[in-house]
């Protein structure tokens, strides 16, 4: 349908025309815009407003968020900052945006001041102790995400994430500790089921990873760290087939997921089978044909 609008500066929509307005329509409205009396120019009649109309930034920002469009939430969000500085709940999301992108710079200063507002808030220091994380500085994530339960002693998240700290410490008692009250909140919860079945293999406790990481594919069937967990677990146990399986099945699940494609190559230069090494790596290019880490394994498979 054709659709025009009357747009200002700052890319704000003050009409909407559902046909192509008229030379005459389009001046009487840009009069009425440039006397400020924009407020006319969204009714459908002749009237004055009694008290100036308003809108909601934040709503439309955390409408896309929900929706699962967090880059198209942002402007909505900043919006939203410059009419308040402290609004508590758009400095939360946006730090929140940024870190999932793995943009942890760019989501210090929203992280850090949506703290300062509400020091005890486990949502805010949950997100600080993710950013922690995300720059390799596990000892203060540690210290965030306690600070988080003691707020809040069964925040699921706060937990699955404090486990993943003390993991990265090697402090894997209390890592196992969090992780499965993580998991007997949230039982589907596959990051924190992958993440307990890892610590659990570092330590060599194979047969009790492997349930909790088929548990976590079972949550999420494309969740990539799972799978290849799973293949490394077999590979440990000398059950290459097992391995190769799993690592196919994540193919057709994630088929974008590079690193998938690289350890069933890997499985197969071990067991002495280049040429179905070479096999997946072309697989990969077809995917991603830019991927430069396929083209140079192409080229060492291709050496004798």
């Amino acid at each position: 349908l054709p659709l025009t609008l009357l747009v200002d500066d700052r890319s704000r929509a003050h009409k909407v025309y559902f046909k192509p307005p008229s030379d005459e329509q389009q001046e009487r409205d840009l009069v009425d815009f440039a006397a400020r009396n924009r407020g006319a120019l969204a009714l459908p009649f002749p009237g004055t407003a009694l008290r100036p109309f308003t809108r909601s930034y934040f709503r439309h920002g955390a409408a896309f968020y929900q929706a699962g469009f967090p880059d198209q939430a942002l402007p909505y969000l900043r919006e939203t900052l410059s009419e308040n500085p402290d609004n508590f709940k758009a400095l939360l999301a946006i730090g929140q945006i940024h870190l999932a992108a793995g943009r942890p710079g760019e989501a210090r200063p929203f992280v850090e001041r949506a703290v300062a507002l509400r020091p005890t808030s486990p949502e805010a220091l949950n997100n600080l102790g993710g950013l922690e994380l995300a720059e390799d500085q596990p000892a203060l994530a540690v210290a965030a995400f306690e600070r988080a339960l003691q707020a809040e002693p069964d925040l699921a998240y706060a937990l699955a994430n404090a486990g993943t700290a003390y993991s990265h410490l090697g402090k894997l008692d209390q890592a196992e500790r969090a992780l499965r009250r993580a998991v007997e909140l949230e039982p589907k919860d596959a990051d924190a089921l992958d993440q307990l079945g890892l610590v659990l293999a570092r330590q060599d406790r194979l047969d009790e990873a492997k349930p909790l990481f088929e548990r976590a594919i079972e949550a999420q069937r494309n969740h990539v760290s799972a799978i290849s967990n799973l293949a490394v677990l077999f590979l440990k146990q000398s059950k290459p087939n097992e391995a190769i399986a799993a690592l196919r099945y994540g193919i057709r699940v994630a088929p974008g997921e590079e690193r998938l494609y690289l350890n069933l190559a890997k499985v197969y230069v071990q067991g002495g089978d280049r040429e179905r090494a070479r096999d997946v790596m072309r697989q990969l290019l077809q995917h991603r044909p830019d991927s430069a880490t396929a083209q140079n394994a192409l080229r060492e498979l291709a050496l004798p």
